[in-house]
């Protein structure tokens, strides 16, 4: 079945027709010009589309470990982690085309999230730093209006908070992940200002084995994850609580079947 186009409007065939599958890009893609308007027909659509292809993703995901055969069966879940990766990427980016940061801050919590919870349950993949790098830079715009991804949005406290505790948590998640694979891992972690101007720096003795990086370009990667966000909300949460990451998407009915949507 042929699928609308999110970008042009214009319809586009279904993966079974297109006879080239476009390569996965580490930019965001350009969003629309203005947001969805609330409550409208296309906002409603969006919303009831990334709410069922978020429930395949985790649906998916438990069928990985199913204890019944027939659950586990070819296709049926997860058996590396870039099968993952190329299931969350394309909801990311169809997310930030909406241009909508009511639906932007919840979705891309959620979807990154995800993406840290299942990071652990699959050997590392250099695909990794890639959505990494994608999220980074959706965090980064919405928490700085200036840059050239800006929806015009300024982060609430609660915003801050909530992307703050996610990104911290993720980027040491991506880190064991890789040393336990086999990687080095080379992190080096803001001081105190008392301290400013030097870093200290971790690593681990396990050598690396790679197809697509060389042990310097994973060290360097590992040690770029979140960087953009995390150089933003470093010294601006101090004086914060500490709040809990549950936050559930814009409420929209989950639908099995999704109609054709026109952003």
């Amino acid at each position: 079945m042929a699928q609308r186009n999110f970008e042009s409007g214009l319809m586009s065939p279904s993966p079974s027709e297109a006879s080239v599958t476009p390569a996965p890009s580490a930019d965001l893609p350009v969003p629309r010009s203005h947001p969805l308007i609330p409550g409208s027909t296309k906002e409603t659509a969006l919303i009831n589309y990334v709410d069922d292809r978020i429930l395949n993703v985790t649906r998916r995901y438990a069928k990985s470990f199913a204890a019944d055969a027939r659950d586990r069966a070819k296709d049926a879940g997860y058996t590396n982690f870039d099968q993952v990766i190329r299931d969350i990427e394309p909801i990311l980016d169809i997310v930030w085309i909406s241009a909508t940061p009511s639906i932007q801050i919840p979705y891309i919590l959620a979807l990154a999230g995800h993406f840290s919870d299942y990071m652990p349950s699959f050997p590392f993949t250099t695909s990794t730093f890639r959505l990494a790098h994608k999220f980074d830079l959706a965090f980064s715009s919405l928490l700085s209006p200036s840059n050239d991804y800006s929806t015009g949005y300024h982060a609430s406290p609660t915003d801050k908070v909530r992307i703050r505790s996610l990104v911290e948590e993720s980027r040491l998640t991506i880190i064991n992940v890789a040393s336990k694979s086999g990687h080095r891992a080379q992190v080096y972690e803001d001081l105190s200002d008392d301290e400013a101007g030097t870093i200290t720096e971790a690593e681990t003795t396990i050598s690396v084995t790679d197809d697509l990086m060389d042990e310097s370009s994973v060290s360097e990667n590992l040690g770029k994850v979140y960087e953009k966000t995390i150089g933003i909300l470093g010294g601006d949460l101090a004086s914060f609580p500490p709040l809990s990451l549950e936050q559930e998407p814009p409420a929209a009915q989950l639908t099995e079947d999704i109609e054709v949507i026109d952003l």
